[in-house]
């Protein structure tokens, strides 16, 4: 698995500087192969488990994933795309991130079912994202609720992954799930200054780009360290 890794790594390296170079067909391109390694890191980490685990719960992480493929690929059309398409094409993209953390969830709830803590948090980081959001003058158009129910989902990923360690206790798993979906939330939160308010410099892409592509990785990886789940037949 450890290549897996570092070839998912590389893969990202190679993005981001294709990003960078402002060639988004190119761009585009690289960036599918970069989200296609983390599956890659998936397939690499359940074949080489020791131990079998529940079928559904290994297809719930991959459907996740897999939607954050097919969001990647979608917001890739951004420069490719008329100006006007734009807030579409973001609304598609959060569609399949969205989608991507229900998957998420619902492989958490599989593992030790549903957590109260994950809603005050989920519910006081929403609210400072809205708040944020009105200070910061966001231009969000059609995407404004969409984003928002987007960010109810995010946190309410990063106090489920809380939950579950704290019922179960901080193992491997735990610990590069809950790593992984607070990097998906800084990651996004980093995001939206880039599509809102035009600051696409190459800062904040680069810290965007390996604070997301770090946090599947991550997500990918952990399925490699759930103890003791029996396989379905």
């Amino acid at each position: 698995m450890i290549y897996l890794v570092s070839l998912s790594l590389v893969m990202v390296i190679i993005y981001i500087i294709t990003e960078h170079q402002k060639k988004p067909l190119l761009a585009l391109m690289v960036k599918g192969f970069a989200s296609l390694s983390f599956i890659g890191v998936f397939a690499g980490a359940l074949i080489g488990r020791t131990q079998f685990i529940d079928r559904s719960l290994a297809s719930l992480i991959l459907l996740g994933l897999v939607s954050g493929l097919l969001g990647d690929v979608y917001l890739a059309l951004r420069p490719l795309r008329p100006q006007s398409e734009n807030e579409n094409i973001i609304l598609g993209g959060i569609t399949c991130f969205s989608v991507g953390h229900l998957f998420y969830l619902a492989a958490l709830f599989t593992l030790s079912g549903f957590h109260v803590i994950a809603i005050p948090i989920a519910i006081v980081m929403t609210i400072i994202v809205i708040a944020g959001s009105k200070f910061m003058k966001f231009q969000m158009g059609i995407a404004k609720h969409p984003t928002y129910f987007y960010s109810l989902l995010i946190f309410l990923m990063i106090g489920t992954a809380l939950g579950h360690g704290l019922a179960v206790g901080f193992g491997s798993f735990e610990i590069l799930m809950l790593a992984g979906a607070i990097l998906f939330g800084i990651s996004d939160l980093i995001l939206a200054p880039i599509y809102y308010q035009g600051k696409d410099t190459k800062l904040m892409i680069t810290m965007n780009l390996v604070t997301y592509y770090s946090a599947q990785i991550l997500i990918a990886s952990s399925i490699y360290f759930i103890p003791n789940i029996i396989v379905l037949l």
